[in-house]
């Protein structure tokens, strides 16, 4: 029993994270968070210090033969408007549904 008192809140919230993704793909308006990852080398070791930043979904690319890397087009809420490539495969780690 001594492990689960180890659990801490952003464990719960990464387990979440992995059940929603593997239920659903991003659509047009969902409500997102991006991580500072995406635009600034964050070390391994402090990815728990990450900035988080609310944005929406505002268009998804996926490939033709539903193969990644699938895009989408995100809306932070200063309006300016961001692509992220690979959005499933190697900038999976930088998102997460807003909650």
């Amino acid at each position: 029993m001594a492990w689960l008192n180890s659990i801490k809140p952003i464990h719960w919230q990464e387990y979440l994270q992995k059940l929603r993704l593997t239920r659903e793909k991003l659509q047009v308006g969902d409500a997102i968070e991006v991580s500072n990852g995406l635009w600034e080398w964050i070390p391994a070791e402090a990815a728990d210090s990450c900035d988080w930043f609310p944005c929406e979904v505002i268009e998804v690319n996926e490939s033709e033969d539903d193969s990644p890397p699938v895009s989408c087009r995100i809306r932070f809420q200063n309006g300016e408007e961001w692509e992220i490539q690979g959005i499933y495969r190697w900038n999976r780690p930088n998102w997460r549904f807003l909650t």
